[in-house]
């Protein structure tokens, strides 16, 4: 996923935007943009993280991957504010698992991203599709290791819904008109 990122940031086209932008360039005009292939790429890899599950679970999981990669992206438009969906998310989930063992990675990349961010939040650094991908990918791949069935549809439902809201609404003109989200979305640069 960063490396599909990578590809993304460095010869990405501006003028497709959201899934939708992309697979209509793909469906309509025949034109694989670097947001499609990175789209297309993690659902293969999703793919060959859950095929052996059974049916039922094999959806949700691949959902989870897929929704949470593309989640996290869509947070990577202002400096700091996907690190900080990031450590938000990443903190709820550690603390609600802080015993399993499949919940040691999701620490580690929570580490890193806390002492990543001060730089991220000055601009001195940007953490792009790359990293915003990669992020995307653990916060989806750990809840496919964490939670149960129950959770996951209420997870999976959750996320078709924010990106059916952001293919139709603007995600940084929603958090500048609140007033919370925007002080949040502030805090740091």
């Amino acid at each position: 996923m960063t490396f599909l990122g990578i590809v993304d940031d460095f010869f990405g086209d501006a003028k497709a935007k959201g899934l939708k932008g992309h697979f209509k360039k793909l469906i309509l005009e025949h034109k694989l943009t670097t947001g499609a292939l990175k789209a297309i790429g993690g659902a293969f890899l999703a793919l060959m993280l859950t095929i052996n599950e059974p049916f039922k679970f094999l959806v949700i999981d691949f959902l989870l991957i897929v929704l949470g990669i593309n989640f996290m992206n869509l947070f990577d438009l202002r400096p700091g504010r996907a690190g900080k969906v990031f450590i938000f998310l990443a903190a709820i989930i550690g603390l609600t698992y802080f015993t399993y063992p499949a919940a040691t990675f999701l620490y580690m990349v929570f580490g890193i991203v806390l002492a990543y961010l001060p730089l991220d939040l000055k601009a001195k650094v940007m953490m792009g599709d790359a990293g915003s991908n990669a992020l995307g990918f653990i916060l989806g791949y750990s809840a496919v290791l964490l939670f149960s069935y129950k959770v996951k549809v209420g997870v999976v439902v959750f996320l078709v819904l924010f990106h059916l809201l952001t293919e139709k609404y603007s995600l940084t003109a929603i958090i500048k008109n609140n007033r919370l989200l925007s002080y949040l979305d502030e805090l740091g640069r």
